[in-house]
């Protein structure tokens, strides 16, 4: 802090960071995750988020697992699509208790068609409200040549 109270951007992902890496907090680290799938804070990187969402997840925090399910079955932001592995986190997250995990799957898990459920799912306007908090970073304008 310095002495308005104020933390400047640079203070919050040091906080974040330490809180995910030196105090292990699930919150911190899927905050971080989603930081890195947006590139908000730190340099962007999908492989960074998807291994720190997985971290959280492996420790049972449902929103992490939530997130690995919803990432894996709509592809969002270039994320690499996995109905299979979507189907399995959004298993793990219901079996965590998220709440919004069940719901989905009451709402849309008697569609025996795999990609047919997740299109539903990723039409659901609270998955589009949480795919929201990870904006997809610009895709370079290749030069013409």
């Amino acid at each position: 802090f310095d002495e308005t109270d104020n933390l400047h951007p640079r203070q919050v992902v040091y906080l974040i960071c330490n809180g995910a890496e030196t105090a292990r907090d699930n919150t911190s680290l899927t905050t971080l995750a989603l930081m890195y799938a947006a590139g908000v804070g730190v340099v962007q990187s999908n492989n960074f988020a998807l291994a720190l969402l997985r971290k959280a997840s492996d420790r049972e925090h449902g929103p992490a697992t939530f997130y690995l399910a919803i990432i894996h079955g709509t592809g969002h932001c270039s994320f690499p699509l996995s109905l299979a592995h979507a189907d399995q986190y959004l298993k793990e997250a219901c079996q965590q208790h998220h709440a919004l995990a069940l719901d989905l799957v009451r709402l849309y898990g008697p569609i025996a068609n795999q990609a047919a459920r997740w299109a539903k799912i990723g039409a659901d306007p609270r998955v589009k409200e949480c795919l929201a908090l990870i904006p997809c970073p610009p895709t370079p304008k290749k030069s013409g040549g």
